[in-house]
């Protein structure tokens, strides 16, 4: 018995020989571990600069095969680094669909761009199989804008000057 897909298989072996023709029913139910994380995907959105942002993903397996992992990375920009992880690996999960390991990755920018910021966690399996989970974060940028809508200088006369003081406001968490 050698499946090639999750769920039930069967068939017939006939044999034909000295004239003698026999056969017997074979039947199996080719099992899978079944990964799913909670969220698919870590995005940090806009992070403050120069903190510690972290986020976390849960992994269950929904299949009908004890799941097993191995080892687990995190590759892609260097600002994304894996949490300490607070189980032994390798580790297994029951595959009732309600046991879970938590996956968390911090994330951490001084850059001052508004750029993003991609990485991979990826998670390998004792059967030689990885799952990865994208990483995505921006950092944030310095943005001066105009405090106020308009400027009124009212009447003034002509060959004169009026001074109005302009204001500038800094709209995001980073000094200017």
């Amino acid at each position: 018995f050698h499946p090639v897909q999750r769920g039930p298989a069967s068939g017939w072996i006939r044999i034909n020989a000295n004239s003698q023709i026999d056969s017997i029913f074979m039947y199996g139910f080719a099992t899978e571990a079944f990964p799913i994380f909670d969220p698919p995907i870590l995005d940090y959105g806009v992070v403050p600069t120069g903190w510690n942002n972290y986020q976390l993903t849960e992994l269950r397996d929904t299949g009908d095969a004890p799941l097993q992992i191995c080892d687990t990375e995190v590759i892609g920009d260097p600002g994304f680094t894996l949490a300490p992880i607070k189980f032994p690996l390798p580790a297994t999960i029951p595959p009732d669909g309600i046991t879970k390991l938590r996956f968390g990755v911090n994330f951490i920018t001084n850059d001052r761009t508004g750029g993003k910021h991609y990485g991979y966690l990826l998670v390998h399996y004792c059967n030689g199989r990885t799952d990865t989970i994208p990483l995505i974060a921006k950092e944030a940028s310095q943005r001066l804008q105009f405090c106020d809508s308009h400027l009124d200088f009212g009447k003034v006369h002509v060959g004169t000057t009026a001074p109005l003081p302009i204001r500038l406001c800094n709209n995001t968490n980073i000094a200017i």
